[in-house]
């Protein structure tokens, strides 16, 4: 795996591939195995629902078609921060986007993000990734390169706790 961060060397995780580690320790993989993706789906559910009195079927109620390609920040053997790609053809929508509450504001969704540029870069044609941004994430998304492409939108699970949405897209072709 290659990273698109700072790194210092690489090390060879426990499931046999090289993956490389930044200065933090804290690493992002591409999630390949059951163990892992339990782990992440925990985040997920933990940071994204949890919290709403909202349950785990929510990952299989918002579920979309396409190729679905997760990535997973570690910090040792556990995950702080996920996000999933979800691609089909030359776009791609990031689904779900979490970083654990006690490892926020240290540049792990950054780190996610740059990861899922570069595996977009080398491995794919995406020339467009698409999201659903929650109010409380619009300023992270625009520091990041994403337009704003929708008024907001209220979404009845939501709307009690204050949470609105406002699609986002990221071009590549208009890109630095």
């Amino acid at each position: 795996m290659y990273c698109a961060v700072e790194l210092e060397h690489t090390y060879e995780h426990e499931d046999g591939k090289l993956y490389e580690r930044s200065r933090s320790g804290m690493h992002v993989v591409i999630v390949e195995n059951e163990a892992l993706k339990e782990k992440m789906e925990d985040l997920l559910y933990t940071e994204m629902w949890k919290p709403y009195g909202l349950g785990r079927e929510m990952r299989q109620a918002l579920a979309m078609s396409g190729e679905e390609v997760s990535f997973a920040c570690l910090e040792g053997e556990d995950v702080v921060g996920a996000m999933v790609l979800i691609v089909n053809g030359t776009t791609a929508e990031i689904r779900f986007a979490a970083v654990a509450s006690h490892v926020r504001k240290k540049g792990i969704g950054r780190r996610l993000w740059e990861e899922i540029v570069t595996y977009i870069t080398k491995h794919t044609k995406i020339s467009t990734v698409e999201l659903h941004s929650r109010n409380i994430a619009f300023d992270f998304w625009s520091s990041l390169g994403f337009k704003e492409e929708s008024p907001w939108v209220d979404h009845k699970l939501y709307e009690p706790h204050g949470i609105r949405f406002k699609i986002m897209k990221y071009n590549f072709s208009t890109q630095p």
